[in-house]
């Protein structure tokens, strides 16, 4: 099997997850988000990546849930360890319907989820 690899460039983006052979990587950032600073750090993070694998990217009126409501940390991590498909579709929709019964239904900032699905061929 060939290995491959995904860089990621985080400008204070929320945190990205890996879903690989049922374990779940967090890419984190700390720097400020762009246009903030005229001078930025850009932080690069590459993580290899074998067999098939799950990228989800969000904005932060998904991944800050748990800021709001410390009861709810991790939850991003358990949906995608529950998760037993690899259909970008179905895992977006379940991230954003699960973001929104967390927050009550009372939506306060825009919800963005988007999933690549890479497999092995």
């Amino acid at each position: 099997m060939c290995d491959a690899g995904v860089s990621f460039i985080k400008l204070g983006a929320a945190s990205s997850y890996i879903k690989t052979n049922d374990k779940i990587t967090a890419v984190s950032g700390s720097s400020l988000p762009a246009g903030i600073l005229r001078e930025i750090e850009v932080e690069k993070h590459f993580l290899s990546i074998t067999g098939d694998t799950v990228i989800v990217i969000m904005s932060d009126g998904v991944a800050d849930i748990s800021l709001k409501n410390p009861a709810c940390d991790g939850w991003v991590e358990k949906e995608l360890e529950s998760v037993n498909t690899a259909n970008p579709q179905i895992i977006a929709t379940r991230l954003i319907d699960k973001a929104v019964r967390l927050q009550k239904n009372q939506v306060h900032d825009d919800m963005t989820v988007a999933v690549l699905s890479v497999k092995k061929v």
